[in-house]
């Protein structure tokens, strides 16, 4: 932002500095030098008072990340975890495969979680794919306003769910 001039009359007395005073406290927290003039002064001229903009903190994008490499075809669940704090009503993911269906949740303000599934018939043609199943992640916005940067799209590969080991003693 520019810096925001204000005349000061001349020759004005504590009253003007007062109401100046209180102009800038409602402009909100900028420093300003306030130029005071003497009943001597002889150019009788307006004074100007600069209030620097207050500076900007660079926007620093956050990042996404997951630990799972693999998902089992008839259910699992992914977490991406976010490196600085996300506006939670923003942002979503976009699976490659339709054939699954999807939740999707936020669990504070850091992690997403995807739970997803497809049906056992679909799993069959799934896992014959060798592309595997792409996340991608989309209008996600940090609390700052900040859009995610760095990578935005994760690659799994599907496995089928491990079967059930239980053996019962003879």
């Amino acid at each position: 932002p520019e810096p925001e001039e204000i005349a000061v009359e001349s020759g004005s007395g504590w009253g003007t500095v007062a109401a100046v005073g209180l102009a800038l406290a409602a402009i909100g927290g900028g420093a300003a030098l306030i130029a005071s003039s003497s009943d001597d002064d002889e150019n009788n001229q307006d004074e100007v008072v600069v209030v620097p903009p207050e500076p900007e903190e660079p926007l620093v994008q956050p990042t996404a990340a997951t630990e799972t490499t693999s998902v089992q075809c008839l259910g699992d669940t992914v977490n991406f975890s976010f490196s600085a704090s996300m506006n939670t009503d923003s942002g979503s993911v976009a699976l490659s495969m339709s054939e699954f269906e999807s939740s999707q949740e936020w669990d504070g303000d850091q992690n997403y979680y995807v739970s997803l599934g497809a049906s056992e018939s679909d799993c069959d043609s799934l896992l014959s794919r060798k592309e595997g199943l792409i996340m991608t992640l989309n209008n996600f916005v940090a609390s700052s306003k900040a859009a995610l940067g760095g990578k935005t799209s994760f690659t799994f590969r599907l496995i089928w769910d491990p079967p059930s080991t239980s053996t019962t003693p003879l």
